[in-house]
């Protein structure tokens, strides 16, 4: 059977790199791929979504391709690597865009506790020694690639995982709500997605040189380390929780010049 697919593109709060990334992809794809674009400027994210599952309802594409705009990097045959898993649901890893820079692929910690609440449950799924293409228990929507059939299950079931924003992410209701009906989700290592200013490559250095800044002010009463178990982004902890970290959050700039003036110092004390 020939692929129809829909382009699900909320386009919001765009990363400078998304748009030239984004063009170049969808020129090479368009037409060996029947792409069919839904982009949507100044729209809400789960509105976007929900109107991309329902016009490929209705013009009976065979996929919808998710993917969001503080992403780049969009590998030009990785829709052709996807398609030949030939599963439900299935997208490449990425990560989050700010310290410590881990995983968004989840697993849970205790199967039986539901993704559509603020508890602690999730850890992040990295390949490891594994296969490339591995099960999960949440994947995102950098560009996940998903099958019309799901969301004909899913809506059958009486479940829409793009009615509303909160309180967690439609991921997770999604996710979710393919769990519940025995609809499996797979995350592909094969080509991680930038997320943000920097490219998974240089992660593991932005990792440990932010680590030592945060160290180093923490040793002089400055701020608290962030805690690596707390993730703003999944929304699964509290709201004080949040508060908290809010006030003890760096931006670039202030980690650029943090680095800066440690240098600096380190330099007075080695001479």
């Amino acid at each position: 059977m020939d692929n129809k697919i829909i382009v699900c593109v909320p386009f919001l709060k765009p990363h400078a790199k998304f748009l030239p990334h984004f063009c170049e992809w969808y020129a090479a794809n368009k037409a060996p791929h029947n792409l069919i674009l839904n982009w949507k400027t100044y729209k809400a994210l789960h509105e976007v979504q929900e109107q991309s599952v329902m016009a490929a309802q209705q013009l009976g594409a065979t996929h919808v391709l998710f993917v969001e705009d503080d992403h780049w990097g969009f590998p030009v045959d990785g829709l052709e690597v996807l398609l030949a898993e030939d599963k439900d649901a299935i997208g490449f890893q990425t990560f989050r865009r700010s310290w410590p820079y881990r995983s968004l692929a989840m697993k849970k910690m205790d199967p039986s506790l539901t993704l559509i609440g603020t508890h602690r449950n999730l850890i992040p799924h990295d390949q490891g020694s594994g296969e490339q293409v591995q099960e999960t228990d949440v994947v995102t929507w950098a560009f996940t690639l998903v099958k019309v059939e799901v969301f004909n299950a899913l809506y059958e079931a009486g479940k829409k995982p793009f009615q509303q924003w909160g309180p967690v992410p439609t991921d997770s209701f999604f996710n979710q709500y393919c769990e519940d009906i025995g609809i499996k989700r797979h995350i592909h290592f094969g080509y991680p997605i930038p997320h943000g200013d920097h490219h998974p490559s240089d992660l593991p250095f932005y990792r440990r040189m932010e680590g030592q800044v945060m160290r180093y002010n923490d040793r002089n009463g400055k701020h608290s380390i962030p805690d690596i178990d707390d993730d703003p982004d999944r929304g699964e902890i509290s709201e004080v929780e949040l508060a908290k970290m809010g006030e003890r959050s760096y931006t670039q700039q202030q980690i650029e010049e943090q680095m800066k003036g440690f240098a600096e110092r380190l330099q007075c004390e080695s001479s």
